[in-house]
């Protein structure tokens, strides 16, 4: 049989999925013509198909060594250099065939998708935009368009790409769950649950739709629906490592949870999480040394935990400690340009697999790696289950334990972490003398009076994130309002986009027969000195429960706005005791809901001290390590020195 009658052979069994015959017939091709480009080309492609990416890689070079001008073949390499995980090589190849067809459509889709892996995300993004000028209509480049532009922050061009990629394709799964991860970054919650719920009508078992709604399930205060999905994926995926996470994090919103309960389910994600091999370090034993810490988190900018953190950076002794930056975020501000001299190394691991963002920071010498996300957004787990240095500890950004038998310590104090509670932590508790955070004097304007004294009746309020508002806080609240008459609630939520939300809960409130006149709900405000100044419009904060706050009770402390809260049974239910107890107000904190309300109608009744209290706050919180960083930062030193002597003590 003739060349091309082997070729045509082989071609037409390739086509039929007969991959043997196929290269059979190649083969035979090549003993009489061993530079025939085609026969090598699809050997390459069989190759590649059955897992044999070398012998596909040489094939395919044989072949652009017989016809280098063929696009199709530098296409077809750079797959396999990528499907190989040499993407350097791969992006090389995407990039030579579209100097040899500029209007190669899929070579401008593969060189996306090689740039997008490489988090080269405004190359890749200009990949698809040029790859729909030849193929607009293909729904798959629109709904890759979307995820680069999530990655660059664009959320509105993310959601336009997807609602153009379900325009072409409605029955897109995939883009439809897309389209929920994108509307949630962009609050739009209840439109992230209609696409939720679109994409899991179409597909009941989609994994990415049941592992994500959740998150906007939550904030639209339907933790039952979000527990349900996140079990339903798990019945499905056993191993679904995280999903078992957002599980964990759901917790802290039950209002029946417990540490030890928690501690239990965030030991299981734990036990799912890659631990890698065994790793003696070499890191110097001396127990007195300066110690290089690593910080690990996505929110090293406007966010809590960078206005919580940057007090200690600007107070820390440098002769003690220093600080190693190891950043997960999708973007900087204003306010990482702030944090950034103060760490003597910077990082950027955003999209690093575990393994080898271990082995930089294992380079890097780290003695101290602190987790400041837990389960929080953008947070690295994995990265801490693997063992990036040889002490390890969670503080700040997560309120609980992690559940990583690689965790060291948890930095903590004796009221979010009492003794005898050491069984709600798989982490040993180091705690700090005073309050293991530190909010620091932030040069804000000074509190107005007592605002009941000019407005004739008493306002309670809370700023906190909505989705912390379940049904035993709004119960509480309710019989709060009706045990004070005549107050009013003031509620601000600190997530935007709810304003269906607060609109449920103002039915609630009123159901119970309290007027809405007596209501001021106030979604996100963007402007931040209206969101303080909206502090003197309260007399009395609410501390939600079980999930208590932190950035805006402290906010509130500061803005001379006492908060009242309850005494919880696990650690994110009682970092409002800390506070409390912290700036001596005891008073503040209740047994239970019934003592909540009792405490309130007290408070509402005696204006002259709510009055004295609102004047002395900011002394009281200045005194204290929760506002004077230096006291802070000595002590947290201390507690970094004896968890490194622990280790110390295990090398001799």
């Amino acid at each position: 049989m003739s060349t091309q009658g082997l070729l045509a052979r082989a071609f037409t069994a390739f086509q039929a999925g007969r991959n043997e015959d196929a290269a059979a017939a190649c083969r035979e091709v090549l003993k009489s013509a061993p530079k025939t480009a085609d026969a090598h080309h699809l050997l390459g492609i069989i190759a590649h198909r059955s897992g044999k990416p070398d012998d596909a890689a040489r094939h395919v070079r044989r072949a652009i060594e017989a016809s280098p001008g063929q696009a199709e073949f530098h296409n077809t390499l750079g797959a396999i250099e990528r499907a190989a995980g040499r993407t350097d090589a791969a992006i090389s190849s995407f990039r030579r065939a579209l100097e040899l067809a500029p209007q190669h459509a899929q070579a401008m889709v593969n060189l996306g998708n090689a740039l997008a892996a490489d988090r080269q995300f405004e190359a890749a993004a200009e990949s698809y935009r040029r790859a729909l000028t030849v193929a607009p209509d293909a729904a798959s480049i629109h709904n890759n368009l979307g995820n680069v532009l999530r990655e660059l922050a664009d959320l509105d061009g993310a959601i336009t790409s997807y609602e153009a990629a379900l325009g072409l394709a409605p029955n897109y799964v995939e883009a439809r769950s897309n389209l929920g991860v994108a509307l949630v970054g962009a609050e739009r919650y209840g439109e992230a649950v209609a696409a939720y719920q679109q994409a899991l009508a179409l597909d009941p078992n989609h994994l990415p739709a049941l592992a994500n709604i959740g998150q906007a399930l939550l904030v639209m205060g339907e933790y039952r629906g979000a527990g349900i999905h996140y079990k339903r994926a798990l019945e499905l995926k056993p191993d679904f490592v995280e999903v078992k996470g957002n599980l964990v994090a759901l917790q802290n919103y039950s209002d029946d949870t417990t540490g030890r309960r928690t501690c239990l389910l965030a030991k299981e994600y734990g036990a799912l999480v890659p631990t890698g091999e065994p790793y003696r370090f070499g890191n110097d034993a001396d127990p007195h040394r300066r110690l290089r810490v690593g910080l690990v988190s996505g929110d090293l900018r406007n966010h809590p935990v960078g206005r919580f953190l940057l007090p200690l950076l600007s107070s820390y002794d440098p002769e003690v400690i220093e600080f190693a930056a190891y950043s997960t975020a999708r973007v900087e501000d204003k306010f990482t340009a702030a944090m950034r001299p103060h760490f003597s190394l910077w990082r950027g691991i955003r999209g690093v697999p575990a393994p080898e963002a271990v082995e930089i920071i294992r380079g890097d010498a780290v003695d101290i790696l602190i987790d400041l996300a837990g389960y929080t957004d953008d947070a690295r787990l994995d990265i801490f289950a693997r063992r990036g240095a040889p002490v390890q500890a969670g503080w700040l950004g997560y309120s609980g334990t992690t559940g990583i038998p690689a965790m060291d310590h948890i930095l903590a104090d004796r009221w979010v972490a009492p003794e005898g509670t050491e069984d709600e932590f798989s982490e040993t508790v180091q705690r700090l003398p005073g309050t293991y955070l530190c909010f620091g004097q932030p040069d804000w304007p000074t509190p107005g009076e007592l605002p009941a004294r000019r407005k004739g009746h008493l306002t309670f309020g809370s700023f906190n994130n909505i989705a912390k508002l379940g049904d035993r806080t709004i119960a509480t609240w309710i019989d709060v309002l009706r045990a004070v008459p005549g107050s009013h609630l003031l509620l601000k939520s600190s997530k935007g986009g709810v304003q269906d939300r607060l609109d449920q809960l103002r039915d609630r409130f009123t159901a119970a027969g309290i007027g809405s006149e007596r209501l001021r709900f106030v979604d996100r405000v963007a402007d931040w000195d209206a969101h303080l100044a909206l502090y003197n419009e309260i007399d009395v904060g609410l501390d939600p429960f079980p999930y208590n706050g932190t950035t805006t009770t402290c906010e509130a402390l500061w803005m001379g706005v006492p908060v009242l809260t309850i005494k919880g049974e696990s650690f994110v239910a009682r970092v409002g005791e800390s506070l409390m107890q912290t700036i001596g107000l005891p008073d503040w904190i209740a047994g239970d809901a019934d003592d909540y309300v009792t405490r309130a109608r007290r408070l509402a009744g005696d204006l002259g001290s709510l009055a004295a209290v609102r004047a002395g706050l900011r002394a009281r919180v200045a005194s204290t390590s929760l506002g004077n960083p230096t006291v802070f930062a000595r002590q947290f030193e201390a507690a970094l020195r004896q968890m490194w002597q622990r280790w110390c003590d295990t090398q001799r």
